[in-house]
């Protein structure tokens, strides 16, 4: 996993819950590293553990901590590649464009990226469905994700989960709609 992502859920832990906390996290999953490079790769396994292990720790279901998670990082992500998003974009075609923009950037800057696969499709102006697909099987995050780009724009958006990989099923189906504020 891309060390960007360690990097990240580091800081995430930091402000959630503090400096002390990431330390006995990192003691728990067994990982002795005193710091992850952006640049670099890491196993699966150590986020996982990381992850569990804050999850003990916080007493939040892992789902749900990976879903804030995925909220947290968007400003972030803005920062990296921000450069790749055109001026005119909203929230929907952010996402809509987040494969074919963002992820082919990513893989361009970092050959042995692995972000996940997405198949999106804009099903009209106020909704995206978003077919996520990874051995990873992180779509919370892709879940916190869309929530963040929706607080980044300042564009209400409903998520909804039509399967998952975690029920069973072989992708998990995320539908992202516009939710219309009555003026």
């Amino acid at each position: 996993m891309h060390g960007m992502i360690f990097a990240e859920f580091k800081k995430f832990v930091h402000r959630s819950y503090g400096e002390d906390t990431w330390r006995q996290i990192n003691q728990d999953a067994g990982i002795t590293r005193v710091s992850n490079l952006a640049t670099e790769s890491y196993p699966d396994t150590e986020l996982f553990a990381l992850v569990a292990a804050a999850a003990q720790r916080s007493g939040v279901p892992a789902t749900q901590l990976l879903t804030r998670f995925g909220e947290f990082i968007v400003p972030d992500l803005m920062k990296v590649f921000g450069a790749f998003v055109d001026k005119d974009w909203g929230a929907l075609d952010l996402l809509q464009h987040t494969e074919s923009v963002i992820h082919r950037a990513v893989r361009l800057q970092d050959p042995n990226a692995e972000p996940p696969k997405l198949r999106i499709h804009r099903n009209g102006p106020d909704q995206v469905t978003i077919v996520y697909s990874s051995a990873r099987k992180l779509c919370a995050v892709a879940t916190g994700i869309i929530r963040g780009v929706a607080t980044y724009y300042q564009e209400p958006l409903e998520v909804q989960e039509s399967s998952c990989m975690h029920s069973g099923d072989s992708e998990c189906t995320l539908i992202a709609t516009r939710v219309r504020v009555a003026a």
